[in-house]
């Protein structure tokens, strides 16, 4: 009787916090730029340093610090390559300086350039 009890409680926990897991949504915003502005106005440009970690035609995703202007921890994340000029491929593991600014679009770099360390 004890693990028949024991079962359905068990049962019982999995299946509400399996149903309640739809309900809430994950909000990713307090990533994104400080409370308050829209992408729009989020037009300074931050700097930082990082590694390339996979190059795309259009994007590259870099390992970089924390960013303390936006209280972001170290992170991995993809930044879209810059539109100004166009962008040689940089080898995966090459150490960059960059700078990027929040668009409705994504995370804009401006500039990425090989780190001269």
């Amino acid at each position: 009787m004890r693990a028949l009890l024991t079962f359905l409680i068990i049962t019982f926990a999995f299946s509400s916090s399996y149903l309640l897991a739809d309900t809430h949504t994950m909000d990713h915003s307090h990533h994104a730029m400080p409370h308050g502005m829209s992408a729009a106005e989020n037009t300074s440009a931050i700097q930082s340093q990082g590694v390339i970690k996979k190059w795309q035609a259009d994007r590259v995703t870099l390992a970089h610090p924390a960013i303390p202007e936006l209280n972001w921890p170290p992170m991995t994340m993809t930044f879209l390559l810059p539109t100004s000029q166009p962008q040689d491929e940089l080898p995966t593991g090459t150490a960059v300086d960059f700078s990027f600014v929040q668009t409705d679009a994504g995370y804009q770099l401006l500039t990425l350039t090989p780190a001269s360390r």
